[in-house]
């Protein structure tokens, strides 16, 4: 593996995407005003003194400032219901109507608060309440509602206290919880836990905030410290950030809290190239990573890659094409495989993996070069074999190596100032090339005894 921080780019926990702020900033994506198929002027008919977005916020909170604890609800309808799909009695009223009065009626028995934040976005707030009671309200929301249309909702919930959290902060909480929700599907409710924090840190993480990913999945630690997840994206978080020893902690404790988990000896491999370059400390890694799970990509790969920069083409070969039939599309595969084709003398192999490397990644030096080098050996299309050498060159003229197979090209099509200069400058880089360097001299001296004879 190359090594560097892109190593650790991954999706950590969660597949959606959703902003978490307070109520009177920023709405969640995906609840975007209109999504539902409800007139706001139904629900103001029906209520008209109703408070929305941060009016009603700032009322809840203001009314819970004496209050020692309490439990937050955030409703949301799931998929719209559809003309089509809705029964008749259920045409006669929007869903959004039917989940306020469903809410209202909760509310007046329970002398909680309610108050809707954007277009489809409900909020209780009951007093006095703790998470048992909520989950409970919620069920009961979820079932009143069931009787009068089929509709459902997702809810998340939080309570304070918890943690170090401050009251302004439960309804961000709720947030979480309920993306958690939505996360799992239609008539979900969650209760603000560790996973909810760890989709929220992954959220951060997928939008490059990783100090914010840290302090959320720091938090998720305060509550499930015995949560692997949450241990294997904190180390992928400071993996990112260049701190290898914090990140190998973290993946030894997933391997310390569950030694069959895939993940956590992955990343350990990942780790030992990084920091130590110990290609045989890394193989070990991937190898008990391998005996967990047999056919996941990246170690599949990864053991075929190091196989091959051992010198162990044959291994290396029979693991890189396991890798290429779990995802042919991957063309980091096809450099590592050409390699591998060469030194079995599987020629024709090598050409076609060669060309998939640069259909992957037309700026492949490396396969650039070695493809032309190929074309010209077996003299297949002078000219596109001169193409690839001269690119490759162009792409990293620091390399003596590609230098050295222009050379020789231009060698063979008998351009020996050319050659020669490619040669020069191959040596100066590494590549020993006095062989060649003499042979241009002798070629050369011999061309101009013969002109001068001429």
């Amino acid at each position: 593996m190359s090594q560097n921080n892109n190593e650790f780019e991954r999706n950590l926990a969660s597949s959606l995407q959703f902003l978490f702020s307070k109520a009177d900033a920023v709405k969640p994506d995906g609840l975007q005003k209109g999504r539902t198929s409800a007139k706001l002027t139904d629900l103001t008919n029906i209520f008209p003194y109703r408070l929305v977005g941060s009016d009603f916020v700032n009322f809840a909170r203001s009314s819970l400032t004496k209050t020692d604890n309490f439990g937050v609800l955030l409703i949301r309808p799931d998929d719209t219901v559809s003309e089509e799909s809705s029964t008749d009695s259920e045409k006669q009223s929007s869903p959004l109507v039917d989940i306020a009065l469903t809410i209202n009626a909760l509310c007046k028995i329970s002398d909680a608060l309610w108050g809707q934040l954007n277009d489809d976005l409900f909020t209780c707030f009951f007093a006095n309440k703790g998470t048992f009671a909520c989950l409970g309200q919620a069920r009961t929301i979820q079932s009143d509602l069931a009787k009068i249309r089929t509709t459902t909702v997702c809810i998340g919930v939080a309570v304070y206290p918890t943690l170090t959290y401050t009251k302004e902060q439960i309804l961000e909480n709720a947030y979480k919880a309920l993306n958690h929700a939505l996360r799992i599907g239609p008539s979900s409710i969650v209760a603000f836990d560790a996973v909810s924090l760890n989709i929220s840190g992954d959220q951060f993480y997928q939008n490059g905030d990783i100090p914010s990913a840290i302090e959320e999945l720091q938090c998720a630690l305060l509550m499930d410290a015995s949560d692997i997840n949450v241990h294997n994206s904190l180390g992928v978080c400071y993996g990112v950030m260049g701190e290898y020893e914090k990140a190998l902690r973290y993946f030894e404790t997933v391997i310390r809290l569950n030694d069959q988990d895939t993940m956590g000896w992955y990343n350990c491999g990942l780790i030992a190239l990084i920091t130590d370059g110990d290609k045989n400390k890394a193989l070990d890694y991937f190898y008990k990573a391998e005996a967990l799970a047999p056919n996941i990509f990246e170690t599949t790969f990864q053991i075929g890659k190091l196989q091959a920069e051992q010198g162990n083409w044959e291994k290396g070969r029979v693991y890189l094409e396991k890798a290429q039939k779990i995802n042919p599309d991957a063309g980091i595969i096809y450099p590592h495989l050409g390699k591998c084709y060469l030194a079995a003398g599987m020629t024709e192999e090598a050409i076609g993996a060669y060309k998939k490397a640069i259909k992957h990644n037309p700026n492949d030096a490396a396969s650039l070069s070695a493809l032309g080098s190929l074309y010209d050996m077996q003299s297949i299309n002078p000219e596109i074999a001169r193409v690839y050498c001269c690119q490759s060159v162009e792409i990293a003229p620091q390399n003596g190596l590609f230098r050295y197979r222009l050379g020789q090209l231009h060698f063979r099509t008998e351009e020996f100032d050319l050659a020669l200069e490619q040669f020069r400058k191959a040596h100066s880089l590494g590549i020993d090339s006095i062989d060649y360097i003499q042979k241009c001299k002798v070629v050369k001296t011999g061309a101009i005894q013969k002109s001068n004879t001429d």
